[in-house]
């Protein structure tokens, strides 16, 4: 039999009141001996049929199944006769602490294991149901639609765990280990080796005999008897030559596949935020604090003893108060797509206001720089700015973080020519087209639409600190009963502080040398 991946949902009702203190997840996976629906059809899992790496830290807690979202690890595996029990670690991220939010608003209430089935038990036959004997587990995720209904996440601890991996096998594994050692010894059938079924599912397809068309039926019941059999694709694809779409006028086996919502272009991400560092906690209604007066800050000079006047100046304080801002929308959703409709419509709702709301608070907050920036006017092309700034800075005792330029500043940037680039940016530069972002020296530059094209910015990190309340909107949902409809709703908090003005600056160029 070919290897087969599989998404194997479980049920998992969060019932802990989690918080983005709470960082490790606790919950069954995988129940042995119970059918249920998975992307490789109706399977059931033998006891000891799951195989887990003996590191643990290795398989990784995903959000449905994407790769590209990781946010956590196992850190924990008990495994008995009836099921297998997992321990996460959620670190402290941002995409962390929006799994354990979604997971407290309900949202991904479900735990979906990722796995490889390598073999099936030949000899069980329960019509539509296959049972697996030994399988890879490569991923496990958060999910909202679970398909095992006898499954219960056990706690949401608020304590992070001991991270030591183990170094021998699991149970499962060594269980699997001696069943395959039997096989080998009582020359039971094995599955075909990966390269044959390849050669297979690849090669030409047959040509098959003529024949009267299969009725739909036939073809069904053909394919799934393939596939408990352990026949190849190509096989199982060769006895349905003769079944064409007009043939199945209903629907009833060619059906349309529903994808669910489509992928589209969304950039969420805040890179001026994140150059100033973390984002620091809003816990009032504005920031502030104080700062000296320029000129009116201690300065010690030579004191020549003998009892004469030691130096003094005067010393003055100013307060300094941020700017905040406040973001929100709603919307009053129909009953019906709560109660009929797929958890992933509302929840599609959240995610892209959250998204939203981090762009917005991304330009609002570039905003609040700029309008603080000192211009400097005797800056006028981009490479003398490269050049000039860190000076300028260094005789303020600061140092240049980011460098941001607008569009056409970044476009005369990429088109130096080798002879006009100095040596040092040579040797030490680099550019990433991927995202328009690289670094010069330790500096960090990268390319800003927001920015008027021909503007520079440069600043020092500690100069500016962005306050939020959280890394994500907070949530509501009121139910709306008059009119059968449930308001749902984002509610964001940002604030500004600007510390230090000087180090901030801005320039307009005329081009690139």
């Amino acid at each position: 039999m070919d290897k087969v991946d599989i998404h194997a949902d479980v049920t998992t009702g969060i019932k802990a009141a989690a918080s983005l203190k709470k960082r490790t997840i606790t919950g069954t996976i995988m129940v042995f001996d119970e059918d249920g629906q998975t992307s490789g059809g109706v399977l059931r899992f033998a006891p000891g049929s799951l195989v887990v790496p003996a590191e643990h830290k290795k398989i990784k807690l995903l959000m449905s199944h994407d790769m590209q979202q990781p946010v956590g690890f196992m850190t924990d595996l008990a495994v008995s006769h009836t099921s297998v029990v997992a321990t996460f670690e959620i670190p402290e991220t941002e995409e962390g602490d929006k799994a354990l939010a979604a997971v407290k608003a309900g949202l991904f209430d479900g735990l979906s294991v990722g796995a490889t089935v390598e073999r099936f038990d030949p000899n069980f036959d329960s019509g539509t149901v296959a049972r697996v004997i030994q399988a890879s587990l490569y991923e496990v995720s958060l999910v909202s639609t679970p398909a095992f209904p006898n499954t219960r996440v056990t706690s949401v601890t608020a304590q992070k765990k001991d991270n030591t991996m183990p170094t021998e096998p699991t149970a499962a594994q060594e269980k699997v280990n001696t069943t395959a050692a039997a096989d080998e010894a009582t020359g039971a059938e094995k599955s075909p080796a990966p390269a044959k079924v390849t050669a297979a599912i690849n090669g030409s397809a047959p040509q098959p005999a003529a024949s009267s068309p299969m009725s739909i039926t036939a073809a069904a019941d053909r394919i799934i008897q393939g596939v408990l059999a352990g026949d190849p694709a190509a096989m199982i694809t060769a006895a349905l030559t003769d079944v064409i779409p007009a043939h199945d006028k209903g629907e009833g086996f060619l059906k349309r596949t529903y994808v669910g919502q489509l992928w589209s272009a969304s950039e969420a991400a805040r890179p001026t935020i994140d150059s100033f560092g973390a984002p620091k906690k809003l816990t009032g209604l504005k920031a502030y604090g104080w700062r000296w007066v320029a000129g009116k800050t201690p300065v010690v000079g030579k004191y020549g003893s003998d009892k004469k006047d030691i130096p003094s100046n005067a010393l003055a304080t100013e307060p300094a108060e941020g700017v905040t801002q406040d973001f929100a929308a709603g919307w009053d959703v129909a009953r019906k797509y709560i109660d009929l409709g797929d958890t992933g419509f509302i929840e599609s709702i959240f995610q892209l206001a959250t998204d939203d709301y981090r762009r917005k608070t991304e330009e609002w907050f570039t905003e609040q720089v700029l309008a603080a920036a000192t211009v400097k006017a005797d800056i006028t092309k981009v490479l003398p700015a490269l050049q000039k700034l860190p000076i300028e800075f260094g005789k303020l005792n600061a140092r240049i973080s980011t460098i941001q330029m607008g569009q056409s500043a970044y476009e005369g940037f990429l088109n130096l020519k080798d002879n006009q680039v100095p040596w040092w940016l040579q040797r030490q530069g680099e550019v990433d087209l991927s995202n328009a972002r690289g670094v010069a020296s330790n500096i960090s530059f990268m390319m800003n639409p927001k920015l008027a094209a021909n503007d520079i910015l440069a600043y020092d990190s500690r100069a500016a600190s962005y306050y939020e309340e959280g890394s994500s909107p907070i949530r509501a949902q009121v139910l709306d009963l008059p009119r059968g409809g449930v308001d749902v709703g984002v509610f964001g908090y940002a604030g500004a502080l600007i510390h230090d003005p000087r180090v901030i600056m801005k320039a307009t160029t005329t081009g690139a040398v």
